[in-house]
């Protein structure tokens, strides 16, 4: 929906685990615009959590999306 992505204030991408055969964990955050401090529901924010599984391991992709 076109409406939908105009009313995107911010994006927020955390991954966390084994990127790049790295032999430990490590976080790497992506900020694109702002997003608010305190995460609640009524902030408009939708929030989305995967696994993904390599040869090297697992690690975890968490999305924020903030709109208005």
């Amino acid at each position: 929906n076109k409406n939908f992505y105009s009313k995107i204030k911010g994006i927020k991408i955390q991954i966390k685990g084994r990127v790049n055969n790295y032999p430990r964990t490590k976080i790497c955050n992506i900020k694109i615009l702002n997003i608010p401090v305190i995460l609640t529901k009524n902030a408009g924010i939708n929030f989305e959590q995967k696994t993904a599984y390599t040869q090297s391991g697992t690690f975890g992709i968490k999305v924020w999306i903030y709109r208005f």
